[in-house]
């Protein structure tokens, strides 16, 4: 059973049924789940629009094994800082502004100067990064990952410092430099893929290996109610 070819309105409950409970993507759990999470909602915007009497998608909400990194134990603040005195110079604010600012990697790439609202203790991530269609050439601006990411975010009074120094030493006047520069390209953006492979082996450098770029943005409620 696939829904890739035929229409939108021939839908039925029990097609969708016969796909969930086949053999498809039988050993994708979690892809089958996204999958069918995605379906529903076409299937939703189907019935809004007409197309469907009603909702084929009725199966009970599936809850996925939780995610292996949810048991990652909180990084401490003497292993942040041992990671932050692995990684180059260059980039030695990442791993705070994430864990700090509950940032991904790419909007950390992606903030420049006139994004930080210091007066006010606010900074606004107004974009990602992409490169372009096809997903070639250089890295450049766009816009956020979701809608929700477009949003002027709280900086902790405990990230002031640290911030402030890195803005008046790391970063160039202009309104639209680069808060982290690409050491190889002179004013370009930071790669997330170079940042994430320093990161990587300064968290190995430091013992927690089992830590990712990915887990300071989760971990970010813990570090801003830790150091506040």
């Amino acid at each position: 059973m696939s829904f890739t070819h035929g229409r939108v309105c021939d839908i039925t409950e029990d097609a969708v049924k016969s796909w969930y409970y086949g053999n498809a993507l039988k050993d994708q759990p979690d892809a089958k789940e996204r999958t069918y999470q995605m379906l529903k909602r076409i299937c939703k915007k189907a019935v809004e629009d007409g197309l469907l009497e009603k909702q084929p998608c009725t199966l009970p909400h599936v809850h996925r094994a939780k995610s292996k990194r949810h048991d990652v134990p909180v990084i401490t603040n003497e292993e942040l800082r041992t990671i932050t005195d692995n990684m180059p110079e260059w980039c030695r604010i990442f791993q705070y502004t994430a864990a700090m600012l509950g940032l991904r990697i790419s909007e950390v790439c992606a903030l420049q100067r006139q994004d930080f609202d210091l007066p006010n203790r606010r900074v606004h991530i107004s974009h990602g990064l992409n490169r372009g269609e096809g997903d070639r050439g250089s890295l450049r601006l766009a816009t956020p990952k979701t809608k929700s990411s477009n949003a002027w975010l709280y900086i902790p009074q405990s990230f002031m410092p640290m911030l402030t120094e890195w803005l008046r030493t790391h970063v160039r006047p202009e309104p639209d430099a680069m808060f982290i520069e690409s050491p190889a390209s002179g004013y370009d953006i930071a790669s997330p893929n170079s940042i994430r492979d320093h990161f990587k082996e300064a968290a190995k450098n430091a013992g927690r290996p089992d830590i990712t770029p990915h887990q300071l943005k989760a971990m970010f409620s813990t570090m801003v109610s830790r150091t506040s």
